[in-house]
């Protein structure tokens, strides 16, 4: 099993450090940012398994962040940490596709266990071995979107798939671009 990337936003400095030690300890590739904004720079850059976010920060929130980056990468799952919790904006973030909302302080065993919990939702979700997805497309965006997601990018001919395909990229690339 491949280590898990998580990207830690929070625009207090000690938070971060907190929960890089926490997840860092426990085996995870942890990335800290210190805003919304940094931490869509290292989306667009690096593919994340799961993003623990404050919900108020200075500039952009955690609500907005949570939008942006589902909307960058819907696979990513995203959790809301805040102190400044109220049931309104556990179900605003619920609502908006967040995994799940924490209040600080947090305890450190339910911090993991719902980091758990989430990675285990990715692992029974997302298994790219296992899917077999052919295109052919002269979109750079979608082919470097799935290669983020775990597909091989087999050229020339612009053909992408999961498994190797021996022969197939002299048919696909006489095709229209869509999903086969």
């Amino acid at each position: 099993m491949s280590r898990k990337n998580i990207l830690v936003v929070d625009d207090e400095k000690s938070q971060r450090e907190i929960l890089e030690m926490i997840l860092a300890e426990e085996g995870y590739d942890v990335t800290t940012a210190a805003s919304g904004e940094a931490a869509l720079k290292f989306a667009k850059d690096r593919r994340f398994d799961l993003a623990l976010t404050d919900l108020k920060m200075t500039g952009m929130d955690g609500i907005e962040l949570l939008q942006q980056l589902l909307a960058y990468d819907s696979s990513i799952i995203v959790i809301l940490l805040t102190a400044h919790g109220s049931i309104e904006s556990a179900k605003e973030a619920l609502r908006r596709g967040a995994f799940d909302y924490l209040e600080k302080p947090y305890d450190k065993a339910a911090l993991l266990e719902t980091i758990n919990r989430a990675l285990d939702r990715v692992a029974t979700t997302m298994e790219p071995e296992s899917v077999g997805v052919f295109c052919t497309t002269d979109s750079w965006w979608l082919l470097d979107r799935l290669r983020r997601l775990g597909f091989r990018v087999h050229w020339p001919g612009w053909v992408m798939s999961s498994v190797p395909l021996p022969g197939l990229d002299r048919y696909l690339a006489t095709r229209p671009a869509r999903l086969l």
